[in-house]
């Protein structure tokens, strides 16, 4: 955790957008900007000449560019000679920084969906600029006239956009950066909410106790709880609910703030649970129970078992447990002192996101709950980042920085050539400046008591739970009515039939007639442009095991590991696994937990790549 003293002016706002037939032959490039300018190219190329010669600016924006239209920007500037650099997460390019080495200036390319993380036709409705209706799969068959005008207002959409969000998060003091995870993060740096010195031991040096500790509590961050209690097909009346921004809601309480040390628990365990933090402890959780609370990490999923496992978890979790009946054996324990640090934070947003539905203002109701729910995430950011670079100049200093890394090494920074001739990747490693994991896993965590206490609260009026999502659930029961207030539930759907087949896949047929479907992964989705009739289709040749594609662009890793740099099409395809391994299911619509036997089963995997790296971190230092 750093604080931050310094403010950072948005930069000139340029948009641009790619139009290409099958994906990869490109028709025109658009530019709007805030400099008045509004061009149509051709191709990249020339689009890349106009911008380094007459552009003002130093960023342009592309909605979901850093999937798409970045890509095209990075094949053209290789085959130029042009030096780039990405900041990436996987496939996804973040920034493209390319420098022209005549003009000796540097753009940077950005990713708009960063800021607005919504389709381009939902952004439209939100700033009023409708979005234009065209088959872009079949985009041969429209004029370039069209496709000109088309093309232009996708950029008109996100550049208004892009105003809106600049004007609406400038007023109430938040800076500019390029995710509203750090949007937000930088807003809470600059303020007294913490003792910003108690994570440093001499001038800018973490604390070697609390990198301690943030390993440790690594294995007991787990994500949402997401399960299938019946599967099947049901023709009945059902009840759709949400958690009203449930993660904001756990960041209003006490969350671990300053490390205190590790203890052996005392002998007492509620006295033990009391304080703040995380602890080690083999657990046992009686055979008869519905709703286990404790997450385990089993076989690549998250699990809620009974039977005998070890662990690590917050101690708001183990209270839970223990209070529940569970035995609990506690091992080590790492205390903090609690602060609701993040309170403040969700006060003030939440405050003016009433205030903008009050006033009938669509952006910023929009605005503020995308930032709300984008803070947490940054507590328990991963320390590994990876770049992609070319270019002679760049090349080199990074290889005499990090060194090239050799088969079989184990280095926590290094370089290392990929497929692609003169292109290399670089992967360091960082400490988010408002990283703190404890404080991470205890927002998932309440967040998931939550959901739990929730469903409980269905079990113990003898309804029955069909299934849940993080911040939502499936019932039968009709639940009383609550405030419009954070934590609280809201009805969101009277459901007339439900077809539930395994987590994150479900059909649901609404009591006004909508069908919804979720498939994680798979085209079965409005935004994909697809008829209610085709996503049907698609919907039952999926649960049928046929593997069910989108058309796109291959991933810009897979080409690199392929020896490519120019975008290929690609059809990306994916069928649905056989079962739900989460809860053993009886083939007749019900479940139970999955059994632990035995010995204590050892459940906190953690992320190991994380751990090496703070311990190498800590040897190095």
């Amino acid at each position: 955790m750093k604080p931050l003293r310094t403010e950072r002016e948005w930069p000139l706002i340029g948009v641009y957008d790619v139009e290409a037939i099958n994906w990869t032959n490109v028709t025109v490039v658009c530019h709007v900007d805030e400099a008045g300018n509004r061009k149509a190219f051709r191709d990249i190329g020339f689009y890349l000449d106009w911008l380094f010669r007459e552009y003002p600016g130093d960023h342009v924006w592309a909605h979901w560019g850093g999937h798409y239209d970045h890509r095209f920007v990075i094949a053209e500037a290789t085959k130029r000679g042009w030096s780039w650099e990405t900041i990436q997460s996987g496939n996804l390019l973040i920034i493209v920084e390319v420098y022209h080495p005549e003009r000796r200036r540097s753009i940077r390319f950005c990713d708009s969906a960063r800021l607005m993380p919504d389709a381009l036709k939902e952004i439209g409705k939100t700033v009023n600029l409708p979005k234009l209706d065209v088959d872009r799969s079949h985009m041969e068959n429209i004029s370039i006239w069209e496709t000109v005008r088309y093309c232009f207002r996708d950029c008109d959409i996100v550049i208004r956009g892009l105003q809106y969000m600049k004007e609406v998060l400038s007023s109430v003091g938040a800076d500019f950066a390029y995710t509203l995870a750090s949007i937000a993060s930088r807003w809470v740096r600059r303020s007294p909410v913490l003792d910003w010195k108690e994570f440093f031991e001499e001038g800018n040096t973490y604390s070697q106790s609390m990198l301690a500790a943030d390993e440790f509590c690594i294995p007991a961050y787990f994500g949402g709880r997401t399960e299938v209690f019946k599967v099947g097909t049901f023709d009945k009346l059902l009840h759709y609910y949400d958690v009203r921004s449930s993660y904001p809601w756990s960041m209003l309480h006490d969350l671990p703030a300053y490390f205190r040390g590790f203890r052996a628990p005392p002998d007492d365990v509620v006295e033990a649970l009391m304080s703040c933090g995380v602890s080690e402890a083999t657990v046992t959780v009686p055979p008869d129970t519905y709703l286990p609370i404790l997450p385990v990490r089993h076989g690549g999923k998250l699990v809620f078992p009974v039977g005998t496992f070890r662990g690590r978890w917050t101690n708001i979790e183990l209270m839970a447990a223990y209070e529940a009946g569970y035995k609990i054996e506690l091992h080590t324990q790492a205390v903090y002192e609690p602060l609701p640090f993040l309170r403040p934070f969700i006060d003030t947003f939440y405050s003016l996101r009433r205030k903008a539905i009050e006033n009938g203002d669509g952006f910023r109701k929009y605005a503020f709950k995308i930032l709300l729910n984008s803070l947490y995430g940054k507590l328990i950011e991963t320390v590994e980042r990876q770049r992609t670079i070319f270019g002679e100049d760049k090349v080199n200093d990074a290889i005499m920085r990090y060194g090239i890394r050799t088969p079989g090494e184990v280095l926590t920074s290094y370089v290392k050539p990929t497929a692609v001739a003169g292109v290399y990747s670089v992967v360091t490693e960082e400490l988010g400046p408002f990283r703190h994991v404890a404080a991470g896993a205890y927002v998932t965590g309440r967040s998931r008591l939550l959901l739990h206490n929730r469903m409980q609260q269905v079990v113990d009026a003898d309804g029955e739970l069909y299934y849940c999502d993080t911040d939502s659930l499936l019932t039968n029961l009709r639940l009383p009515e609550e405030a419009d207030a954070l934590g609280n539930l809201k009805h969101e759907h009277t459901i007339v039939e439900a077809q539930i087949v395994v987590p994150k896949v479900y059909r649901l047929v609404t009591a006004e007639g909508e069908e919804i479907f979720k498939v994680k992964g798979t085209p079965v989705a409005k935004g994909d442009g697809l008829t209610p009739s085709q996503m049907r289709a698609r919907w039952d040749d999926y649960i049928r095991g046929e593997a069910i594609g989108r058309e796109g662009i291959s991933g810009f890793l897979t080409d690199l590991r392929e020896g490519r740099i120019s975008p290929k099409k690609d059809t990306l395809a994916r069928a649905l696994r056989s079962s739900d391994s989460k809860r053993q299911h009886d083939g007749q619509g019900c479940s139970r937990p999955v059994e632990f036997g035995g010995e204590a089963t050892e459940s906190h995997s953690g992320n190991k790549k994380t751990g090496k790296r703070n311990r190498a971190r800590r040897e190095a230092a």
